[in-house]
């Protein structure tokens, strides 16, 4: 009878962990769900985004061997800062460096020729010897695609949303601009002009393009700015008559 009395008392025992355990799961549940909803709320923050920064906090945690890096430089073929990692794109991947050289977020690609932009966490990588492209956020690939004609720039918002430029059957570059969602949102045509940049602004609302031609053997520039809720029309372009634009960047 003892036996069985001591078995009942492990039982009970056991419940009452388990029921302790299952209050503080669900006590964590909901502590997540309220922030998740109030970030929603604010705009700031989606169940994607949560996961991909929880991913990459557990992903940095841990120390690498320092500073300096040792990496051969012809695989290095672009390099942006986002806090304190260092995003990098090689020959054959995009990752990162902690800022105690730990990589995390390797993510492989077979692109011949690769392009990266970033802004923060947001990266869009593509290949100027096709038409494939890829949308990242951290170590998630959010979006893989392949258009028709070969890239020539391509950017990310801060939003999420993003633009690629390619050669046109009809014109001589295409800019489509997409939602985060992979929406197409805006598209403009270049008769005569070859898109080199292109850069979205902070909210997400305008796209500033540069774009070259050559008239009677003179190089010539343009910097376009797009109201991206406005199709068919620009608010405003700029001449740069023997100039070569070949970067922009968007500012407030």
């Amino acid at each position: 009878m003892k036996k069985t009395g001591n078995s009942k008392k492990s039982k009970t025992r056991i419940s009452e962990r388990a029921k302790r355990i299952l209050t503080v799961c669900l006590a964590a549940a909901v502590i997540i769900l309220i922030v998740l909803t109030a970030a929603q709320k604010l705009g700031n923050m989606t169940i994607s985004t949560f996961t991909s920064d929880v991913k990459t906090y557990f992903m940095s945690l841990g120390s690498g061997d320092g500073y300096p890096y040792s990496i051969d430089s012809d695989r290095v073929k672009s390099i942006s800062v986002n806090k304190s990692n260092l995003i990098l794109l090689l020959d054959d991947k995009t990752t990162a460096l902690t800022s105690s050289a730990k990589e995390i977020m390797p993510n492989s690609h077979t692109y011949s020729n690769p392009v990266m932009k970033s802004k923060g966490s947001r990266m869009i990588v593509f290949d100027l010897d096709s038409g494939k492209f890829r949308v990242q956020r951290g170590s998630d690939i959010v979006f893989d695609g392949t258009l028709d004609k070969k890239i020539m720039a391509a950017a990310i918002g801060a939003k999420g949303n993003y633009a690629v430029a390619t050669y046109g059957k009809d014109a001589q570059s295409v800019l489509k601009v997409y939602s985060k969602s992979g929406k197409e949102k805006f598209t403009w045509n270049f008769s005569s002009e070859r898109v080199t940049d292109i850069d979205l602004s902070p909210n997400g609302k305008f796209a500033a393009v540069t774009a070259i031609k050559s008239d009677n053997g003179e190089i010539s520039s343009k910097l376009y700015v797009f109201n991206l809720g406005k199709e068919g029309e620009y608010v405003s372009c700029f001449d740069y008559a023997g100039t070569t634009l070949l970067r922009v960047n968007y500012i407030k």
